[in-house]
């Protein structure tokens, strides 16, 4: 009981790290650049790990919306 304790904890832990890199990541402006964005993603603190994953995907959501050229 004490170990799903600490996976429910976990996964609650990372989930809000996930909702901060998102809302710190969002805040940037919209650009097409993936050097860009990583930039200022960890410019306003948040880890480059972090930041890579979400950059990755907001470039390839742009791409698909029409918002960069493919």
């Amino acid at each position: 009981m004490q170990r799903l304790s600490i996976a429910i904890s976990a996964v609650v832990f990372l989930s809000g790290v996930d909702v901060i890199v998102a809302q710190r990541a969002t805040a940037a402006s919209v650009n097409c650049s993936y050097d860009v964005c990583l930039k200022e993603c960890v410019r306003r603190g948040t880890t480059a790990n972090g930041c890579n994953k979400w950059c990755g995907d907001a470039m390839t959501e742009r791409k698909n919306a029409g918002q960069c050229k493919k």
